[in-house]
C-alpha cells in the first residue's frame, strides 16, 4: 500500500509544470502562514532575537519565509521534471572560477548547504555542472517509513545516490576517497553526541559535526554551496573551499575549524537572504 501511495505521489508530481510550481508553492506557503499560528509566532520572535530587527520588519520577513518554504516543498515534488533546459535557462552562476576549480579537481568534495533558498534543487544543479563526479546526498530520514521512502524516491535520480546518515561510513567514505562528491545539510538542532556547540546567528547552536569529521578523514575540500531564488530564477553560489589538509592542531581543533567554517558560511547567507531561510524550524533547542 505504501509503495502504491509513493508511486501515486510521484505520478502527480510529474504533472507539475516547472513554469507554474512556484505559484502553487506560494499558495501553500500562505496557507501554512495562516494555519500554523505557533510556528508563525516562533518565526517572528526568532527573527527579532537573532537578526535584531523590529517587529514589523520581522513580520514581513517571516511571511516571506513561509512562502519560500512552500515553494521548497513543491520543488521537492518536481525534482524529476528539472532538466538541463530548465537549469540552463533559470540558473545564473555567481562564482564561475570556483565551478571550474571543483570540476577539474581530483580531490574529494564535501558540499555543505543550509535550509536556505532552493536547497532541494541544489544537487540537480550540481549534477548539471559536474556530470563526471559521482554524487551522494546524505539525508536524515524521518522515522516514518512512508515518508522516508517518499523522500528517497523523490530525491534519487541518475548518478545521485541517497544515503542515510547512519550509513555514511560504509557508503560515503569509499566514494569520496575516489574523488566523489557528498552533499550535506548543516543542522543546528541535532543530538548532543552528534553536535559541536558553536555560535550561529548570535546564539550557541548544536551544529552537526558529521560533515567535518568526514571531510577530515577523507582529506576533502569543503565547499559551501547555495541556490538562491531571484525574480528571473536562481543564483548559484559556490563559495571558496576550505582545504582540510592545511589545518593545524588536534583532531578536536580541526573538527571545530571545519564546522565553524561551514556554520559561518550559512550564517553569512542568512544575513544576505533572511527571507529565504527556514525560520519556522525550531533551532537552538539543545544546550551545551
Amino acid at each position: 500500500m505504501e509503495n502504491l501511495s509513493v508511486n501515486f505521489i510521484k505520478y502527480i508530481a510529474k504533472k507539475i509544470s516547472t513554469d507554474s510550481y512556484q505559484i502553487y508553492g506560494e499558495k501553500i506557503g500562505i496557507l501554512l502562514w495562516n494555519l500554523l499560528s505557533s510556528r508563525r509566532k516562533y518565526a517572528i520572535e526568532s527573527i527579532i532575537k537573532h537578526l535584531n530587527f523590529n517587529y514589523n520588519k520581522a513580520l514581513s520577513i517571516a511571511k516571506k519565509s513561509f512562502i519560500h518554504t512552500g515553494i521548497s516543498y513543491f520543488e521537492s515534488l518536481m525534482l524529476e521534471n528539472v532538466d538541463y533546459r530548465f537549469i540552463k535557462e533559470k540558473v545564473k552562476i555567481k562564482n564561475e572560477e570556483n565551478l571550474e576549480k571543483i570540476s577539474k579537481s581530483k580531490r574529494p568534495a564535501v558540499v555543505v548547504t543550509g535550509h536556505l533558498g532552493s536547497w532541494e534543487l541544489l544537487l540537480k544543479v550540481l549534477r548539471y555542472y559536474l556530470p563526471e563526479k559521482k554524487s551522494q546526498i546524505v539525508v536524515k530520514f524521518p522515522k516514518n517509513k512512508f515518508l522516508a521512502n517518499l523522500i528517497g524516491e523523490l530525491r534519487e535520480s541518475k548518478n545521485i545516490e541517497i544515503v542515510g546518515h547512519r550509513l555514511v561510513t560504509h557508503k560515503i567514505f569509499p566514494q569520496l576517497k575516489r574523488g566523489g562528491l557528498a552533499a550535506f545539510l548543516v543542522d543546528h538542532n541535532c543530538l548532543r553526541k552528534e553536535a559541536i556547540f558553536l555560535p550561529f546567528l548570535n546564539e550557541i547552536a548544536a551544529v552537526n559535526m558529521g560533515p567535518a569529521l568526514i571531510a577530515l578523514r577523507t582529506k576533502a575540500l569543503v565547499w559551501p554551496t547555495f541556490l538562491v531564488r531571484n525574480r528571473e530564477g536562481f543564483e548559484f553560489y559556490l563559495e571558496n573551499p576550505l582545504d582540510t589538509q592545511n589545518l593545524q592542531g588536534t583532531l578536536k581543533d580541526k573538527v571545530k575549524d571545519i564546522a565553524s567554517f561551514y556554520t559561518q558560511a550559512v550564517e553569512k547567507k542568512v544575513y544576505s537572504f533572511p527571507e529565504q531561510w527556514y525560520w519556522l524550524h525550531r533551532r537552538w533547542k539543545p544546550r551545551p
